[in-house]
């Protein structure tokens, strides 16, 4: 259980705010198995609707593309992405790659949980701080 939660000034608070880490924690578990199972690269092979059915949609929405035409500008806006993220990555470090500076500095849910508890229990300990100094 989290600390924040064992402080919690009574069991009615605290099993909602429990709930409410679980239904977090669950979400996220969740997004994380759609970003890393269902986006995987060739795991979409083909639109659910069809070729001609998706075009009508997109004209039915003012977009006067193909979609080889999408496929043509998301391809090219994915190079272009790449290459600033390579120049940008080499501005902050010649040795290294942006895919390894994005594996240095990504935080696992864990850490994030972690994080925003952490920021969480300082607002609660401001906020009790500034209630003492109102009723004194």
């Amino acid at each position: 259980m989290l600390d924040i939660i064992v402080r919690a000034p009574n069991e009615i608070l605290a099993g909602k705010m429990q709930k409410a880490a679980d239904a977090y924690r669950h979400q996220l578990q969740e997004f994380r198995t759609f970003l890393v199972e269902d986006l995987k690269p060739g795991k979409i092979s083909e639109l659910a609707v069809g070729k001609q059915e998706y075009e009508r949609l997109l004209r039915n929405h003012f977009l006067n593309y193909s979609v080889d035409e999408l496929v043509t500008i998301g391809t090219k806006l994915y190079k272009e992405t790449e290459q600033l993220m390579q120049h940008t990555a080499a501005q902050i470090d010649s040795n290294t790659t942006w895919q390894q500076l994005i594996e240095e500095n990504r935080s696992s849910y864990e850490e994030i949980l972690d994080k925003t508890t952490k920021s969480i229990e300082k607002f609660i300990e401001n906020a009790e701080s500034d209630q003492e100094k109102n009723i004194q």
